[in-house]
């Protein structure tokens, strides 16, 4: 995920009111991580951590989206001083020992196998399956007109992106122990927390990613809808609207 899945509308409605900043994590769409640095959620929360420092920004709420939700629970567990509330909007929040089926070829665990993928048939098999990619993301939604571009579709057609992604996947191969342990976390947090799930979702379960987490953390707050995986950009509407009622509430 990329940092343009939620500036496509969302952020500029959020921008009239607050300061907004949106990032790309290491790897994900402009951002690039460091040859020999770590994918890890771990590494990446510190480095979220770090920023929000670096930047002296004071008491933010933080908005994670998919992949980008763990990093922002991994945040507050690891750093809970710097973050007000949390917004998660279809998050991967619980341990899975298989990626989502459309994710599975990014599994490539040699980092040789990988570039030479990447810089070969990633980018023409990821056109010659769009229809397929899009409908595992949007549906039970249609995807938005202007994904390719505003929603930053063509950034991950990029060598570089398919590296930085399969990189994350695999990373999280080896987190099962950090994933198991920030979910035996998830009681003892104090962040408030609003989570916004589509029911048809396609790439997470709503009900193991949504329902159950919304269980474990005593100041969760839970929304579902009828929508799919990509939610900023197809109810960014809703996703604002929460995170106002959040940061009206905390």
């Amino acid at each position: 995920a990329q940092l343009r899945h939620l500036t496509h509308s969302m952020v500029d409605m959020l921008a009239k009111d607050y300061r907004v900043i949106a990032i790309d994590r290491p790897g994900a769409g402009n951002s690039t991580r460091a040859k020999g640095s770590s994918a890890a959620l771990s590494t990446q929360a510190d480095i979220v951590g770090r920023f929000i420092r670096a930047l002296s920004l004071e008491n933010p709420l933080l908005v994670g989206h998919s992949m980008g939700g763990a990093v922002s629970l991994a945040v507050a567990l690891d750093h809970p001083d710097l973050v007000r509330a949390l917004v998660l909007i279809a998050p991967f929040t619980q341990v899975e020992y298989e990626p989502p089926e459309v994710l599975k070829p990014l599994m490539i665990r040699s980092p040789v196998v990988r570039h030479a993928v990447a810089w070969t048939v990633a980018t023409p098999l990821a056109i010659i399956n769009k229809d397929m990619m899009l409908a595992a993301l949007f549906a039970p939604e249609q995807p938005v007109s202007d994904f390719a571009t505003n929603g930053g579709a063509l950034l991950g057609l990029r060598p570089q992106s398919f590296i930085g992604a399969s990189e994350e996947i695999v990373a999280l191969e080896d987190e099962f122990e950090y994933m198991t342990e920030m979910v035996s976390r998830y009681p003892s947090m104090t962040t408030p927390t609003w989570i916004l799930y589509g029911k048809g979702d396609r790439i997470l379960d709503y009900r193991r990613h949504g329902e159950l987490t919304a269980s474990q953390i005593p100041e969760a707050r839970l929304e579902l809808v009828d929508g799919g995986h990509m939610l900023p950009l197809t109810m960014p509407e809703r996703a604002a609207d929460i995170i106002r009622q959040t940061m009206a509430a905390t």
